[in-house]
């Protein structure tokens, strides 16, 4: 049986999830070439993406925008810290 585009897009997921940190940028790079240019950035195109497929509301997009404005002033917990806190490291 076929997997479906959703399945394999969480399977994507979840593989960045644990990828090691000196590779994400390989990986960002890969990505980048391989999506189409359209005049927009890779985050614009990743958004456009996720609306396509499922609608975003007001309340969480206003979540993103508050986790956005976190994560670039420092406010966000390194991957390895969150596997040591469920004893995953």
């Amino acid at each position: 049986m076929e997997t479906n585009v959703t399945e394999q897009r969480l399977h994507a997921h979840e593989l960045l999830d644990i990828l090691p940190a000196e590779k994400v940028n390989e990986v960002l790079s890969l990505l980048e070439e391989m999506v189409p240019e359209s005049g927009m950035s890779l985050a614009e195109r990743l958004a456009q993406a996720a609306v396509e497929e499922e609608e975003i509301t007001p309340e969480m997009a206003a979540k993103l925008d508050r986790t956005r404005a976190s994560a670039e002033h420092g406010g966000v917990i390194p991957h390895e810290d969150i596997l040591r806190e469920f004893g995953l490291d």
